[in-house]
């Protein structure tokens, strides 16, 4: 997380440039994910843990955040292993995933309800968290697939990476905002 806010305050500055991915040729779909029963239920849970931990605002908005990435992890797996069956490429490209307290071998979103639930009067050990969706897609399509991301030493595992898939030799890249900073595809 201090990797991708130190990003944006660079660029914000002046003081770093990104460029941008080019659109051309490229197709934009929208989906809607509906929630499963297991998933209603979590959300659910964590609205009464939020309901019962006022004046954490910020904690709030970090949890729901990270939780509907995690919702729509399910869904970008089917929609990835589609692209791969007909042949395509596939970069998938997550925000605010948490990976500065995966490097710390922990998970942000199971310690922010840890956390609110300490705060709370709510119970919060019975409420199940959904994966990380960076672990989750890596271990989905690990044989085929290439990370980017603040997670790995960053300059010389994201060149080899990139030239992975460039090159075919990986068909499903996922970039995270720390690690898409400087890179081409």
């Amino acid at each position: 997380e201090v990797l991708e806010l130190l990003s944006v305050q660079l660029k914000l500055q002046g003081k770093a440039v990104s460029r941008q991915i080019g659109f051309s040729g490229v197709s934009v779909r929208f989906d809607t994910v509906r929630l499963t029963e297991e998933e209603r239920k979590t959300y659910d849970d964590c609205a009464d843990l939020v309901r019962n931990c006022p004046g954490a605002g910020l904690m709030q908005q970090n949890l729901f955040q990270k939780l509907i990435t995690r919702f729509k992890t399910r869904r970008v797996v089917e929609l990835t292993r589609e692209a791969l069956s007909l042949g395509k490429s596939v970069v998938i490209t997550l925000q605010a995933t948490g990976e500065a307290s995966t490097r710390r071998g922990t998970d942000s979103c199971v310690d922010l309800v840890r956390r609110m639930g300490k705060e709370g009067s709510f119970h919060a050990s019975g409420i199940r968290i959904p994966g990380e969706p960076i672990r989750e897609l890596m271990r989905e399509f690990e044989s085929d697939a290439v990370e980017v991301s603040g997670r790995q030493g960053k300059a010389r595992s994201a060149e080899q990476a990139i030239a992975c898939f460039q090159s075919g030799e990986k068909r499903v890249a996922v970039i995270t905002r720390a690690g898409a900073t400087g890179i081409s595809l």
